[in-house]
């Protein structure tokens, strides 16, 4: 709905003319491609045992934390991100100083953050149970 409203505006910035809207929508649909691309070139798969975060398209890298190792999961966001419900999440794990897993605009970050936090402490009473 934005992109839309942006278009109509410089649209009519530029004279209205059908030139210009052809143009600005060619281009809005270029920009469209290339946030698709962007959103399929990290996927996050969160499981029973742990979370594995895959980035790439061309070339595959694949990093996994199995839940006993995740000591944090924090959210960053801007005012931006805030505003459209994205955000960065960070999972540190045991061992390192930087995260080890940072997951970059991912939608509803807030429900990530919540379903890695739970699966870890399910996992940590399983583990204080089982001693």
């Amino acid at each position: 709905m934005i992109l839309v409203l942006a278009v109509v505006a410089v649209w009519q910035l530029l004279g209205g003319s059908i030139k210009w809207f052809l143009l600005l929508v060619l281009f809005a649909l270029v920009l469209l491609v290339i946030f698709e691309i962007l959103i399929r070139l990290e996927r996050i798969t969160i499981t029973e045992t742990g979370v594995e975060f895959r980035k790439g398209i061309l070339s595959r890298h694949v990093m996994r934390a199995s839940y006993q190792s995740v000591s944090n999961v924090f959210i960053r966001q801007s005012l931006l991100q805030r505003m459209l419900g994205f955000g960065n999440v960070d999972i540190d794990t045991a061992g390192g100083p930087e995260p080890e897993i940072i997951l970059h605009n991912f939608q509803s970050a807030g429900k990530i953050e919540e379903l890695i936090e739970s699966h870890s402490h399910k996992t940590r009473q399983a583990d204080v149970r089982r001693k």
